[in-house]
């Protein structure tokens, strides 16, 4: 990121306010293309920046293939504060029907297409809705609404803390919704493992899940043209030393 060549640049600005409380300004349209390959076609909000906190309000970024729209707002004590201590920023988010195309995020940050899982969605476009409040190592998601791949969905809540420990993440969530097919499961997992088996075509699936990554507790009904299954389980990693534990009541 330190070394961004831009080109093609068109700017229309309004309403530009500067005082002793913070700068204000209206991007009504600014247009711009980088080097990499991304090109932002369209970018609109009203901005406001201040010691205190910074806002987008009705942001609209269009690309050649994205299109991302909502409101955002970043509160904090001082704007070196928020330089220096990141996780502790409260923060407040509303993404609205909006479309990613991973490859553009490819172009951007080239070594993620190399993530043995991010690379699976190669050539693909996620379908994004979610509203966030609190600070981002104490983070509320609300009306969090995902589509990817061919018939891959997640409509869920939860709160994440611990951020960016990964070791200290914690998570609450429910799921509303989690549907998809075994064709978009297959990307992710060897089909070896299916070997012999008949899996259904297509499942859905609701439930809760709390917990660490490598200790979690939850229950979940699901759904499918073979039947249907309802259990609560644990899992814990005991670490190398030791087997892992794992519980399911049907």
């Amino acid at each position: 990121y330190a070394h961004l060549h831009l080109s093609n640049l068109n700017a229309d600005v309004s309403s530009i306010n500067i005082d002793s409380t913070a700068y204000r300004a209206d991007f009504n349209n600014i247009s711009v293309t980088e080097s990499c390959g991304l090109s932002v076609k369209e970018f609109s909000a009203g901005a406001e920046f201040s010691d205190k906190h910074i806002e987008l309000k009705n942001l609209s970024l269009l690309t050649s293939a994205s299109k991302i729209t909502g409101n955002t707002r970043l509160a904090y004590s001082s704007f070196n504060g928020f330089l220096n201590d990141l996780w502790n920023t409260e923060t407040l988010l509303k993404i609205d029907n909006s479309s990613i195309n991973i490859n553009e995020i490819f172009l951007f940050v080239p070594f993620l297409a190399s993530d043995p899982y991010l690379s699976k969605f190669k050539n693909s476009d996620i379908l994004l809705s979610a509203q966030s409040d609190g600070k981002i190592n104490d983070l509320n998601i609300e009306n969090l609404e995902i589509s990817a791949l061919a018939k891959t969905f997640l409509k869920s809540e939860c709160r994440l803390t611990g951020l960016p420990d990964m070791n200290a993440l914690r998570f609450d969530a429910t799921i509303d919704r989690f549907s998809s097919s075994i064709t978009d499961i297959q990307q992710f997992v060897d089909p070896e493992l299916f070997a012999g088996l008949n899996l259904p075509p297509y499942f859905e699936l609701k439930g809760n899940a709390k917990g660490k990554l490598n200790s979690l507790n939850g229950n979940i009904e699901l759904t499918s043209s073979f039947g249907n299954i309802a259990a609560d389980g644990f899992y814990q990693d005991n670490g190398k030393s030791r087997l892992d534990t794992f519980n399911i009541d049907f």
